[in-house]
C-alpha cells in the first residue's frame, strides 16, 4: 500500500501501517472508529487524500468525534452542508 500511495504522490501516514500491525496483533475498533474510518474513505475518493487532510480536525467536529447519538439526531442534509462550507472556504 505505501509503495503505490507513494508512487501516486499521495501522502502516506505511519499511522496505517500502526494500525494495520495493531490490529494484527488483536487490537478491535470501536463504532466510532469504524465510522471515521467511512467518513475519510468517502470523502476521499471524491478527492485527493492531501486535500481531504487539510480538513480533518473540522469533519471530525462535524460528525462529532463520530458520537453515533449525536449523529443519529442530525438531518441528512446536515453533513452535506457543513462539509460543502469547508470546500467552499
Amino acid at each position: 500500500m505505501r509503495d503505490y500511495l507513494v508512487e501516486h504522490g499521495m501522502k502516506y501516514d505511519e499511522t496505517i501501517d500502526n494500525k494495520v500491525t495493531a490490529r494484527k496483533d488483536g487490537k478491535t475498533y470501536g463504532f466510532s472508529e469504524h465510522q471515521q474510518a467511512m467518513v475519510y474513505s468517502l470523502l476521499s475518493a471524491q478527492r485527493p487524500w492531501a486535500e481531504v487532510v487539510k480538513h480533518l480536525d473540522e469533519i471530525d467536529c462535524i460528525f462529532f468525534d463520530y458520537d453515533a447519538e449525536k449523529i443519529l439526531k442530525q438531518t441528512d442534509t446536515y453533513f452535506v452542508d457543513r462539509i460543502r462550507e469547508i470546500k467552499s472556504s
